[in-house]
């Protein structure tokens, strides 16, 4: 569902679900998870498993046609633990998380492993990030913070095209930090972390 919210109120805080208004988007066979708006609020994309495995689907909000971008190339794409799709920061691409399948020879790789990027409306994917498990853009687009599936899911920040990685922060082997989120102004990020 798409929300609308006020925003804050008088006294500081509000609750933004207050007077938000709910829109079905899909209900499709089937399961449709991950959901992601793109930057300029134009876009949805989700994960949907309608014909059997996940695929990444996306349309314009409110037009209700949505069109399978990955059509069976990615077939591990959804994990239950972590964010498999979203939008770059300019919304022109998807990143999707890749567990080990290959979508170009359609063969399990490790070298297959990490974000790939396939433009907006369809296309060929591309490799971003070799090991990230996850990818999210800061609100003025110029930098990416993702997270790697090593001990304690070290958590980096690079420029949008991926370059110069810098770790930020790693928990202790056996905890996690998933679901990574930038502050509106970008000064911050934030994740859950837990066992």
């Amino acid at each position: 569902a798409v929300t609308r919210f006020p925003g804050r109120g008088r006294g500081g805080w509000a609750n933004p679900l207050e007077n938000a208004q709910f829109t079905r988007l899909t209900d499709f066979d089937g399961s449709e998870v991950d959901a992601a708006l793109s930057p300029d609020g134009k876009f949805v994309a989700f994960a949907s498993n309608q014909s059997g495995v996940f695929d990444a689907f996306v349309g314009q909000v409110g037009l209700g046609n949505y069109v399978n971008v990955t059509k069976g190339r990615f077939p591990e794409l959804f994990h239950e633990q972590t964010r498999s799709i979203g939008f770059t920061g300019d919304g022109s691409e998807l990143w999707l998380r890749v567990s080990a399948t290959d979508p170009n020879s359609r063969q399990v790789s490790d070298l297959a492993r990490g974000i790939w990027l396939i433009p907006t409306l369809g296309g060929a994917p591309r490799r971003f990030l070799e090991r990230a498990n996850a990818a999210l853009w800061s609100p003025d687009g110029t930098r990416v913070a993702y997270f790697e599936p090593l001990p304690g899911d070290p958590i980096f920040t690079a420029d949008r095209q991926g370059r110069s990685p810098t770790q930020i922060f790693a928990s202790r082997p056996g905890e996690h930090t998933h679901y990574e989120a930038w502050s509106p102004d970008g000064r911050y990020i934030y994740f859950a972390r837990g066992f």
